[in-house]
């Protein structure tokens, strides 16, 4: 559940990175397109046997969006 993205970190390897609950990010009004270019911070984890990242933030051009706070509580 929440909103999420699927990167590509090679041609071949992707990853998912949860942002936070779907209600929050409609907040931002915030939609991804195939092909957008982001940077990503956050924290790798297993999650549901899956690496995964949790985001804190993501940068796509010069918008920064925040989801966690430092110690990656979410701020929602």
């Amino acid at each position: 559940m929440g909103s999420h993205l699927i990167i590509r970190l090679s041609p071949t390897q992707t990853i998912e990175v949860h942002l936070a609950s779907t209600k929050f990010v409609k907040t931002y009004d915030l939609v991804f397109s195939k092909g957008d270019v982001v940077t990503v911070v956050g924290t790798k984890v297993q999650f549901e046997g899956v690496e995964t990242i949790f985001a804190r933030e993501v940068t796509r051009g010069n918008e920064t969006f925040v989801f966690r706070d430092k110690d990656g509580s979410p701020i929602w």
